[in-house]
């Protein structure tokens, strides 16, 4: 189903037609209606073969029967002699009781007329043939209430019987009546496909004109599976294919997009469009209709090289926008342009990937032919072609924007070839490997008057296995600037013209990361080394090839202990936001969080929790706690927003909940969000201890009081600590170690040791006449 060769169009109203055209196959007037495959007998003399459609196969149809298409077939490549179509409205009384042998010949209408019909070599692969009617009328006003009789003469003026020819009697005489019979040899079949097989999986005949229609609301298993005929959107509708839907055609059927097409799935629920050897889709809606999307489509297994087909999504001549956003094309195989076959239109595209498609001649991924539009965020792998194995360019002044082209395979341009394309643009694209016996990139033309140079701008080359020039141009002028290659300008080649190096260029050697396509590193050579005007989305300087580092996201550099203090605090520091470095703006801001057990989180009396950080406000800022939950029983603890004032590197002090106690480590663990607007950047983790530095001040005024058996200690609380004559509150708790000697000037050891208490008192029992000396020691609790 393409522009290039008329095929049947069945008409459904999506939700109020009647069934489907059961394979667009019918029977023969011998009634057996076996699987509608009935053949034209064989025999060594002309032909006539009279087949009936019943009205119940047009319920739904719209339009006027214009031809019919056939399929022929032979041993060899021959021809079918003085051809004539007629055809009749009739009711099935008039031809059910009809047997072999027997004919209608009344009120037939002469359709078509043709002196020369091709006839297919089954060994090469059969092919369609249309005859289009240009005399009679056959319109869709008796569909309903009759069946639609289809007569074909061969009247072969050969002398000789040969096996591809319906041999001869007197030119211009009709074949005689004779029985017609299901031939079941695989060499004489005509209106066959499958070797004689009546259960061939190809239609025998199909309709020109008639159009099953898909307007309004294509809901998932609306259509039956697989689909009998091609779907037509027609001029002045719309069809809308909701998330979820997915339609699989049997072969040489397709989708013909007159009108709008808005096929609207998602990440989780896409849409799929698919079949066995069938068209794919085809855009061709004129200036006044609306625009068509596709978001979070896969188009796979589109094999429409049968029928000389153009991608397996054509958009030609389409005079109004098409939208590609998330749209997978896989596994196709077409003539030219295995994924797609782009005219001059104006196309939309965010994320399309092209993989593992092939085309007979030229791009394997995309064809665009006289396109002058910018197409932007592509990725084609893996893709086969003779030339331009991922993109090839006939014309055009159009601009490829972070197209990346890897692993493509083809004999000229494993990435690009590109044809009479002065004036285009290539910019921070990736052409990478793949297997060519030229170069990775491609560019011809017939003469050397292109006014305009090809222009590659801040792009990667990684040439093809075993192929030391990454671009080779004839006749075709280039300019590089910003762009890298594995040897530099050693790898561009011109026959004609010298390429034009501009400013910028760089030689890469290092590791690349061959999975994303992009450095393995921040300090890579290719990281903020493209066009200095242009920035990445993290704004930044753009990157060079497709590969993009986001720099949005701070750095933390430093998390440690402070020292010199009473614990509980860490020092943090972390770098700029590329973001906040590019400019000022009064709204930006960093928040730091630290991450909390859910026991600590419990003895706090309130909290405000959020769902994630991006529901953070500053507004909300106050004394209750904002929290945001985390796996494994633990939550983040908002600790303190920071404005973005386009400075380097930014500080501040942490607090923790828990210090080193028992020499025990307490690790505290947070990390920085860069809000920017409505969109977040979050840095790694960090984790460190923080440590009470600051030993408690010695306890004053201890007293001793004896009770009978029993003496009662008291001394001053402790709640200050001196590190080098600066005192400090203590921020831990204090404990009080209880030593005890009969000798006045011990040393505090264990054997001294009678216990620790929490508060500057404890009671101790004595022996009579004994005589006693106390030491207390004052420690952090952590």
């Amino acid at each position: 189903m393409n522009k290039w060769k008329a095929l049947i169009l069945v008409s459904l109203l999506v939700g109020e037609a009647g069934p489907l055209l059961a394979d667009a196959i019918f029977s023969g007037p011998d009634g057996t209606g076996t699987g509608g495959s009935a053949v034209l007998a064989t025999y060594w003399t002309d032909s006539r073969y009279q087949m009936v459609i019943g009205r119940d196969e047009f319920s739904g149809a719209s339009g006027t029967l214009t031809g019919v298409s056939l399929k022929l077939w032979a041993p060899f490549e021959e021809a079918i002699n003085n051809v004539t179509v007629r055809g009749c409205f009739l009711d099935p009384e008039e031809w059910a009781p009809l047997t072999g042998g027997q004919y209608i010949n009344t009120g037939l209408v002469t359709l078509a007329d043709y002196g020369w019909l091709p006839v297919y070599n089954q060994e090469a692969g059969t092919g369609w043939w249309s005859i289009s009617f240009f005399s009679g009328t056959v319109s869709t006003t008796s569909y309903a209430t009759e069946d639609l009789l289809l007569d074909f003469c061969v009247d072969n003026d050969s002398t000789l019987p040969v096996s591809a020819n319906f041999a001869s009697i007197p030119a211009g005489a009709y074949p005689a009546a004779r029985t017609i019979t299901t031939n079941t040899n695989p060499e004489y079949n005509l209106l066959n496909a499958g070797y004689g097989n009546p259960s061939s999986f190809r239609p025998l005949v199909r309709l020109e004109g008639l159009n099953l229609s898909c307007v309004g609301s294509l809901y998932p298993g609306q259509l039956p599976t697989p689909l009998a005929a091609d779907v037509l959107v027609p001029a002045g509708s719309v069809l809308r294919v909701f998330q979820g839907t997915s339609l699989f055609f049997k072969p040489e059927l397709g989708i013909r997009v007159e009108g709008a097409l808005q096929a609207m799935g998602t990440a989780t629920s896409p849409i799929e469009f698919s079949g066995l050897s069938w068209e794919g889709l085809l855009f061709e809606a004129d200036e006044t209709e609306a625009a068509s999307t596709l978001k979070h489509v896969r188009l796979t297994a589109v094999d429409n090289v049968a029928t000389d087909g153009r991608g397996a999504l054509c958009a030609y001549y389409h005079e109004v926008p098409l939208n590609l956003s998330h749209v997978e094309v896989a596994d196709c195989l077409s003539p030219y342009g295995g994924g797609l076959f782009l005219g001059d239109i104006d196309l939309n595209v965010e994320d399309l990937w092209i993989h593992n498609c092939r085309a007979v001649n030229g791009g394997g991924g995309i064809l665009a032919e006289s396109l002058s539009d910018t197409l932007a965020s592509i990725r084609i792998a893996d893709c086969l072609a003779h030339q331009g194995g991922g993109l090839y360019i006939n014309r055009g002044t159009s601009l490829w924007d972070r197209v990346c082209l890897s692993n493509n395979t083809a004999d000229e341009g494993s990435a690009v070839y590109g044809s009479g394309c002065g004036d285009t643009q290539f910019r921070n694209c990736t052409f990478h490997g793949g297997s060519s016996t030229a170069a990775t990139v491609e560019l011809s033309a017939y003469n050397a008057n292109q006014p305009a140079p090809v222009l590659f701008e801040s792009c990667l080359f990684m040439p093809a296995a075993g192929v030391e020039r990454a671009m080779h141009s004839t006749n075709v002028r280039t300019a590089f600037a910003w762009c890298s290659s594995p040897v530099g300008s050693a790898n561009f080649v011109g026959d004609t013209f010298s390429p034009l190096l501009l400013e910028g260029n760089i030689s890469y050697d290092g590791e690349y990361d061959t999975i994303n396509w992009r450095p393995h590193r921040l300090e890579s050579p290719l990281v903020d080394a493209g066009n200095p005007v242009l920035l990445d989305a993290d704004l930044t300087r753009c990157d060079i090839g497709t590969g993009y580092w986001d720099q949005s996201a701070p750095v933390v550099t430093h998390l440690c202990d402070v020292p010199a203090d009473q614990g509980h605090q860490l020092q943090l520091a972390w770098e700029a936001s590329s973001m906040d470095l590019a400019q000022v703006n009064d709204d930006w801001f960093y928040s730091v969080w630290r991450l909390d057990s859910l026991f600590d989180v419990s003895r706090c009396a309130e909290s405000l929790w959020l769902e994630d950080v991006s529901q953070f406000d500053p507004a909300q800022i106050g004394d209750t706690p904002i929290r945001v939950t985390a796996p494994e029983g633990h939550v983040w603890t908002f600790v303190s927003q920071v404005p973005a004032t386009q400075v380097a590197e930014y500080g501040l002090i942490v607090p923790t909940l828990h210090d080193m106690l028992d020499g025990q480590a307490w690790e505290s663990e947070v990390l920085v969000y860069w809000h920017h607007d409505t969109e977040l950047a979050e840095s790694a983790t960090a984790t460190a201890i923080s440590v009470d530095n600051i030993a408690p001040d010695a306890p004053l005024a201890l007293v001793a009081v004896p009770a009978g058996e029993t003496i009662e200690l008291s001394w001053n609380a402790v709640t200050t600590g001196t590190l080098d004559g600066v005192t400090l509150p203590e921020r831990n708790g204090i404990v009080y170690h209880i030593y005890a000697s009969e000798n006045p000037w011990f040393d505090i050891e264990d054997a001294e040791y009678l216990g620790t208490v929490s508060e500057p008192r404890i009671t101790l029992p004595v022996e009579e006449n004994t005589r006693r000396f106390y030491k207390i020691v004052a420690s952090d609790s952590q």
